[in-house]
């Protein structure tokens, strides 16, 4: 995690947003990341790129109803991020980035609208959530919150589950085509938090 955030921080160096000067998916994604960090109580004091951009993403418009739904019980299992959008409350990032596209989606590119290319979307977005997410969790945040050294079966699995989206990506430039879906938003989150 340590050398993920410092990544992060050497990154977001000169910047107030990962990008640039202007908000972009990036930082939705990984502002994801660093909201559940800082529910484990990570120590960011010793990243201050990362704090003033964590403290200025904070002030993004719904940031706080979104906090403040998380307060007031809107998500009962008091999780991040939850999106609440028009009074309509909703978390778990994936079904977030989906509601997201289906609702304010100009074009179907992100999300598609055909039954197989959709399919291979949602595939890979359980494989983040199901295998890549979950293998992560057990190698890199169990150890964390535990005190425990990372076990090396739970290294191995993780790597296995990296290599099964090495094979998905062969041949293509994102996870799901050769155009970025909400996928690759997920699953770059995910990526980013193993580095």
């Amino acid at each position: 995690m340590e050398q993920g955030v410092e990544f992060l921080n050497t990154a977001l160096e000169g910047k107030t947003y990962v990008a640039g000067d202007h908000l972009t998916i990036a930082d939705l994604a990984l502002v994801a990341t660093i909201s559940t960090y800082d529910g484990l109580k990570f120590d960011f004091s010793k990243y201050p790129n990362v704090t003033k951009w964590y403290e200025t993403c904070k002030k993004m418009p719904g940031y706080e109803v979104n906090q403040k739904g998380v307060d007031k019980f809107i998500n009962y299992e008091h999780s991040i991020p939850t999106l609440v959008d028009n009074g309509f409350a909703l978390w778990e990032s994936r079904a977030i980035l989906i509601y997201l596209a289906d609702k304010y989606g100009k074009e179907d590119t992100l999300y598609p609208k055909n039954a197989q290319r959709k399919a291979i979307v949602n595939q890979r977005l359980y494989f983040d959530m199901g295998t890549l997410f979950q293998r992560l969790a057990d190698c890199y945040l169990k150890p964390v919150i535990e005190k425990k050294p990372v076990d090396p079966q739970d290294l191995w699995k993780m790597e296995e589950a990296v290599g099964f989206l090495n094979i998905a990506l062969a041949g293509h430039k994102y996870a799901a085509g050769d155009t970025m879906t909400i996928a690759d938003f997920a699953l770059v989150a995910t990526i980013s938090t193993c580095n």
